[in-house]
């Protein structure tokens, strides 16, 4: 009997410092495309959810899963409109918090394949120009800086992966902490 109660402490002992080192973060974003994408897209929203591990106070790394829309915009005279666009990050991330109190600035950086259906532009045997879209999939980075506020993150991070490239804002808020 006292192995078992000791086998039954040991394993609620370790569960509740596992449960203790993961958190869930859920967040909206306004994304504002930058560089050549921002010739072909205009601004969007998103969405994303992290999950990671703490692996002490100051340290957390974790996969983020996001989609992210953007407008299409007016190409020249003749070209048209371009569709709306949803880019697909699938990220690992680390983050540095500063502090380990209340509201703590964090830098952070990730990495990994981003997914999307964009606009591409040829030209064609009459002189002007044709749009097709193209399903692509590049290899990009994503270096952050925000601060958390309890539960709260603000932050900022920059999207580069090929043409895709946009400035993201974001709202997030832990669900698991």
């Amino acid at each position: 009997m006292k192995r078992i109660l000791l086998s039954f402490c040991t394993i609620t002992f370790i569960v509740s410092q596992l449960s203790a080192q993961f958190n869930l973060e859920l967040g909206f974003s306004f994304n504002s495309p930058t560089s050549d994408f921002s010739d072909v897209y205009e601004i969007g929203a998103g969405a994303y959810l992290e999950p990671a591990y703490a692996i002490n106070e100051n340290v957390n790394v974790g996969i983020q899963f996001g989609g992210n829309g953007f407008a299409g915009s007016e190409i020249g005279s003749t070209s048209g409109k371009v569709d709306a666009t949803v880019v697909v990050p699938v990220l690992v991330k680390g983050k540095y918090a500063f502090l380990d109190s209340k509201v703590s600035p964090y830098l952070g950086f990730g990495t990994g394949m981003y997914f999307a259906k964009v606009a591409t532009f040829s030209e064609s045997a009459l002189g002007g120009s044709e749009q097709s879209e193209e399903n692509i999939s590049e290899f990009g980075i994503a270096p952050s800086l925000g601060v958390n506020i309890g539960r709260t993150n603000l932050g900022v991070t920059y999207h580069s992966a090929g043409d895709i490239t946009f400035l993201q804002f974001i709202l997030g808020v832990k669900i698991i902490d």
